[in-house]
């Protein structure tokens, strides 16, 4: 150094402290050899693929599970569909044939079959006859 005449100065006393300990960093410091390091990258690369795969793999079947299901639910609905469908026209007939069977047993109806297909006829007050019942 320039200044040694100056000893507040004097930073030649720290350079070798330095030195020392960049020695002793580089003495703690283990190479691999080329070969080991290269395998273990490789398995860390392999690692990180198959982790990547795997991830992939449950994505897609999780996909395909939901697209299904939603099929699924879609059929369902045209069925539930369909089937309210049905048994709205089932109501609609049901009432018709509700109102046709009354029809046909109206009174009138009976009387006028008993008539003409039966060949009955009403009672006369000579044939009727009268009893007691008692209580």
């Amino acid at each position: 150094m320039s200044f040694k005449k100056n000893l507040a100065y004097d930073l030649s006393l720290f350079e070798a402290e330095k030195e020392n300990k960049q020695a002793l960093v580089r003495d703690n410091v283990i190479r691999l050899p080329v070969e080991k390091s290269k395998k273990l990258a490789f398995r860390a690369g392999a690692g990180k693929i198959s982790l990547t795969l795997l991830a992939l793999t449950t994505t897609l079947a999780f996909s395909i599970t939901i697209i299904n299901s939603q099929i699924e639910l879609s059929e369902l609905t045209e069925e539930i569909y369909k089937l309210n469908k049905n048994l709205e026209e089932d109501k609609n007939t049901e009432t018709r044939l509700k109102i046709s069977f009354e029809s046909k047993l109206s009174l009138r109806d009976v009387e006028e079959y008993s008539k003409e297909i039966l060949k009955m006829q009403k009672p006369e007050n000579s044939q009727i006859e009268y009893i007691n019942i008692p209580r």
